[in-house]
């Protein structure tokens, strides 16, 4: 993604507005895809000691379908 910034224009701003989370919020040249973030939120709602917490994350964020 290339964006356009200035003193009216911030680059964090425009990365969001484009899905994308900055690393840092000054002068940032690695962002993150905000969908990234929820399963990660996901992840750790769910953290156990177990593989369970990785299927339930995944199941939520819809990695993974769970058949029954």
């Amino acid at each position: 993604v290339s964006i356009s910034y200035c003193k009216c224009s911030l680059a964090p701003l425009q990365l969001i507005k484009c899905g994308l989370f900055a690393y840092t919020p000054v002068a940032s040249s690695l962002a993150m895809d905000i969908c990234v973030l929820e399963l990660v939120k996901n992840l750790f709602v769910w953290m156990t000691p177990s593989s369970t917490a990785w299927c339930e994350a995944l199941e939520i964020f819809g990695v993974i379908e769970v058949i029954n």
